[in-house]
């Protein structure tokens, strides 16, 4: 699973790369005496200098949204279809294995032991199966809720520093609207958009703090696939010890790591 959290990773380095900021700076630095005087007249040109780089930014980031998204299912897809591709290649050589088991059977004791046998395979693959099955949709979903935690925390950001420039923006308007020295009004929109970055700068180190949701899954998921694998190996050797206590008397303890299909899936 390493590609989810390299994803994830990713997603988390789109997200807080995203620059809301640069009208803000354009407007606080090197501004000339004219600039500031000028500030009430100009004011829906700022308007638009610092909203439509916002909104274009804020659609950028949806779509690469959707771009890596669509690209995790369809990892997910291909990783299923490898998996089922392999199980089924594996129960097809079981399959074979079995049949030339029942022709070793030279009598109804060694028939019957056939018949344990491949019943004590079947219910430990089958057990197998269902803990590694249930461990990746664990990881899976862990995965999808950390990625919607950090996308609504990153919105929820996103939002108050929107809200925030509107407030600036309605404030700097009324001041003009109020006859306030131009550079005195332009003076007190600055501050306003900067304190709005410094906010949104602090919930990026909040946001930061979410990725440490993704190692337990690794994890968990790893701890849960090696101990369906630990289990599933120690059924199948003792289903081998059973089987050859019956065919080869005295031979229990030989091929003890020789497992059924590496236990790997």
């Amino acid at each position: 699973m390493k590609q989810h959290s390299k994803y994830v990773a990713t997603l988390i380095a789109l997200i807080l790369a995203v620059n809301l900021f640069m009208p803000v700076s354009s407007l606080a630095q090197g501004a000339s005496n004219d600039t500031q005087r000028n500030f009430c007249n100009r004011f829906s040109e700022w308007n638009t200098k610092i909203d439509r780089p916002i909104a274009d930014r804020e659609a950028k980031l949806e779509a690469r949204r959707a771009d890596r998204l669509e690209k995790l299912t369809e990892k997910r897809k291909d990783r299923d279809e490898k998996i089922a591709e392999n199980r089924e290649r594996w129960s097809e050589n079981r399959d074979e294995h079995f049949a030339k088991l029942n022709e070793r059977a030279q009598n109804d004791e060694q028939r019957q032991a056939v018949a344990d046998f491949v019943a004590a395979v079947k219910v430990a693959i089958a057990t197998r199966k269902a803990a590694i099955n249930a461990a990746i949709q664990a990881f899976r979903q862990g995965i999808d809720k950390a990625i919607a935690d950090r996308k609504t925390a990153v919105d929820d950001a996103v939002q108050s520093f929107k809200d925030a420039v509107s407030a600036a923006e309605a404030k700097a308007k009324a001041d003009c609207d109020a006859g306030i020295d131009s550079a005195t009004a332009r003076q007190n929109f600055v501050n306003s958009l900067k304190a709005a970055k410094e906010q949104f700068k602090a919930d990026r180190q909040e946001i930061e703090k979410l990725k440490d949701a993704i190692k337990p899954l690794i994890d968990t998921r790893k701890a849960a696939i090696d101990k369906a694998i630990q289990d599933f190996k120690t059924a199948i050797k003792k289903a081998k010890a059973d089987f050859k206590a019956v065919f080869e008397p005295g031979s229990e303890d030989k091929d003890e790591n020789d497992d059924d299909d590496n236990g790997s899936s």
